[in-house]
C-alpha cells in the first residue's frame, strides 16, 4: 500500500473513534460548547484565550464556543519543571467526562503546543475536523472506509494521531490548585513595634492560574527602643490569610494579620512585661520569578492598617502608640510542587 493512501485509511480509522466518544452529531448540527481556558503562567508564544478561541474557529469554520451551552470543554497549559504540558477535556450537561486528552512537551515553544491543543480541541468538538486535518493529494483518489472492529470498551487507538481517551467520571466543581509553593523570607517593617525591626516569615501558597491563597507566618524576634532611663524590648509574632490576583509575574494581594506583641522593659523600676493582641489589613503587591526549575525567588512590599492601635505604658505613662499605618518590605526564596 502507498504510504499517501495509507494515511487516508489512519485518518478514517481515528475518525470513527473519535465520533464514538465526542456523540454523533448531525452534518448541518453546530456543536456548541462552553470554554474553560486555563493558562497557568505567562510566556511569549502562549495564546490568550481570545487566542484560543479563533484557532479553534479557523479549524471548524465557526466559533463553537457560547457560555449558555450544556457541555463544556477544557484546556490548559501548565509548566511542570522544565515540561509544558497541555490538556483538553470534554464534558457533558452533566459533568461526566466525555474524552480526555493530555499532552507532554519536553522541548519546544508554547505556540506549538498551543497549535497541537487548538486542534485537539476542533476535533474533540466536531471530529469530521480530522478529515481536514489530514491532506490526501487530488491525484490520489482516497480509498473507500474501511469499517474498524474493536470488542473493547475503549475506542481504537492510532498511533499515527491523537485519539481522546475515556476516562471515569470527573466532579462537576473540582476545586484542585495547579501548583502549590512554599516561601522562606527575610522582612523589614516600621510602625508594628516601637522601632524598626527585621523578621522572617514562612509562606504557603496554593495557585489556581492566575489567583492565589496563601498561609503566612511571621516572627520579628528583636526591637529594642530607650524610654523612661531604659529600654523598651518588644516581639512580634502573626499569621495571616493573603489572596492575589497576578499578571504575569506581578501579584496584587489583600492580606489580613493577627498576632500577639510581646514587650517588656530593662533597667526601669517597677516595669511590667505585657503581651498586647496585633491586627491589620492592607494591600501588597508581589513580584514572583524562577531564574531555574522550580526555584523561584520574590519580592514584596506592604501597606499594613492597623485594626488594633497598641499602647506602652511605664509606670502610668505613655511611652508609645501604634501608628494608624505600617510599611513592611520583604525578600524570599521558594520552592514550586507541581
Amino acid at each position: 500500500m502507498q504510504p499517501r493512501r495509507a494515511s487516508a485509511l489512519v485518518a478514517v480509522a481515528l475518525l470513527l473513534s473519535l465520533a464514538r466518544v465526542a456523540g454523533a452529531q448531525t452534518p448541518t448540527a453546530r456543536r456548541m460548547v462552553q470554554l474553560d481556558y486555563r493558562l497557568e503562567f505567562i510566556e511569549a508564544g502562549c495564546p490568550s484565550e481570545r487566542d484560543l478561541r479563533a484557532m479553534v474557529s479557523v479549524q471548524l469554520g465557526y466559533d463553537p464556543f457560547e457560555a449558555s451551552a450544556r457541555e463544556r470543554a477544557r484546556a490548559s497549559i501548565a509548566r511542570r519543571g522544565e515540561r509544558l504540558v497541555g490538556e483538553v477535556a470534554l464534558f457533558d450537561e452533566a459533568g461526566r467526562t466525555l474524552g480526555l486528552r493530555n499532552l507532554d512537551a519536553a522541548s519546544g515553544s508554547c505556540n506549538a503546543l498551543a497549535q497541537t491543543l487548538a486542534l485537539d480541541l476542533a476535533i474533540a468538538i466536531e471530529p469530521a475536523v480530522l478529515l481536514r486535518a489530514v491532506a490526501v493529494p487530488s491525484g490520489d483518489a482516497a480509498p473507500e472506509p474501511t469499517p474498524v472492529q474493536s470488542t473493547s470498551a475503549e475506542p481504537a487507538a492510532v498511533s499515527a494521531a491523537p485519539v481522546l481517551r475515556e476516562t471515569p467520571p470527573e466532579p462537576t466543581h473540582a476545586i484542585r490548585p495547579s501548583q502549590w509553593s512554599l516561601q522562606l523570607g527575610a522582612l523589614g517593617e516600621t510602625g508594628l513595634m516601637p522601632s524598626i525591626a527585621a523578621g522572617v516569615s514562612l509562606v504557603g501558597e496554593a495557585r489556581w492560574h492566575n489567583t492565589s491563597a496563601a498561609l503566612e507566618a511571621e516572627l520579628f524576634p528583636y526591637s529594642s527602643v530607650p524610654a523612661a532611663g531604659g529600654r523598651i524590648r518588644s516581639i512580634l509574632t502573626r499569621g495571616g490569610l493573603r489572596g492575589c490576583q497576578y499578571l504575569g509575574p506581578f501579584g496584587f494581594c489583600a492580606r489580613l494579620d493577627g498576632g500577639v506583641l510581646h514587650a517588656g522593659a530593662q533597667g526601669i523600676v517597677n516595669a511590667q512585661h505585657g503581651s498586647l493582641p496585633a491586627a491589620s489589613a492592607g494591600p501588597v503587591l508581589v513580584a514572583g520569578f524562577r531564574p531555574a526549575g522550580n526555584f523561584t525567588l520574590g519580592l514584596g512590599a506592604a501597606l499594613d492598617v492597623a485594626l488594633l492601635r497598641n499602647t506602652l505604658f511605664i509606670n502610668g505613662v505613655q511611652q508609645w502608640r501604634a501608628p494608624p499605618f505600617a510599611f513592611a518590605a520583604s525578600a524570599s526564596v521558594g520552592w514550586i510542587f507541581p
